[in-house]
């Protein structure tokens, strides 16, 4: 019996589909809008070291030991993993990166105008992360251009927010950073 190039096509097509390996997003830190720190994938029995990256170890900007505890957004970098791509935001470089995650190969890097200290997150496409500078940024996810940015205070006074998503919907969340901590202190 001759199977038909038509068949045979639609016959591959159905076994590729049907033995491809979904893997998940981790599109916002802790992976969801809940926090919950759990993707639906199931890891490999055994994982092996694919490539290594070294970066400058984080230091935290905080300097009253009493904010180590209470304030640890400096002591880890803190990815976001879109398809093969790895995203990390740099406080002591003002930077955002792309890594290529088979290869362990930078594919961009895009500058901001302040550290790059708290967790980004990813919707349609798009990487969005705030910055010391007090701006929310937009940046192309696949080639890291600026789209847009968004002066998020009334004035040019710098503050830290959280992002987080819920339901298509991104929410920004003041932080109570250092120049709070000058106003309620009264220290520099």
């Amino acid at each position: 019996m001759k199977l038909s190039a038509r068949k045979l096509l639609i016959f591959l097509i159905l076994v590729i589909i049907s033995t491809r390996i979904f893997a998940y997003d981790w599109p916002m830190w802790r992976y969801d809008a809940e926090r919950t720190a759990s993707s639906p994938e199931q890891l490999p029995a055994e994982l092996y070291l694919e490539w290594t990256r070294h970066y400058s170890p984080r230091e935290m900007v905080w300097d009253d030991p009493l904010n180590h505890d209470l304030m640890q957004y400096d002591k880890v970098f803190e990815p976001i993993v879109i398809g093969n791509t790895l995203y990390i935001g740099f406080n002591d470089q003002d930077k955002v990166v792309a890594i290529n995650t088979n290869t362990g190969k930078e594919i961009w890097t895009y500058y901001a105008d302040g550290p790059v200290r708290l967790p980004m997150a990813f919707y349609n496409n798009n990487i969005y992360f705030t910055s010391d500078d007090g701006y929310l940024y937009c940046l192309s996810a696949r080639k890291g251009n600026l789209i847009w940015k968004f002066r998020g205070g009334p004035s040019e006074r710098r503050i830290l927010v959280h992002i987080f998503c819920f339901q298509e919907h991104y929410f920004f969340v003041p932080v109570q950073g250092p120049e709070r901590f000058q106003e309620r202190s009264g220290r520099k």
